[in-house]
């Protein structure tokens, strides 16, 4: 666990269970408690039987045959960088 503070405001750091899987969490002195998330820049399907880490918060997107329609650009605009 790591702790930072400056002023008033303070930040924890720490591992724990989220689901059943580790994870790395944060609390400050306006959170009680969150799971560190980092922005989705790739996808990892996931199968029946595969570990936990990449069941939990599996995202899926279904594929188009209209790639080019305004919709799906507008949808899939900030999907990668």
């Amino acid at each position: 666990m790591a702790i930072g503070t400056s002023g008033t405001r303070r930040v924890t750091v720490s591992t724990g269970a989220d689901g059943p899987t580790p994870a790395l969490r944060y609390a400050t002195d306006r959170v009680s408690g969150e799971r560190v998330r980092y922005p989705q820049v790739g996808f990892d399907e996931h199968q029946k039987g595969d570990p936990a880490e990449l069941q939990q918060d599996a995202l899926f997107y279904a594929a188009t045959n209209h790639p080019w329609d305004a919709w799906y650009q507008t949808f899939t605009s900030g999907a990668a960088r």
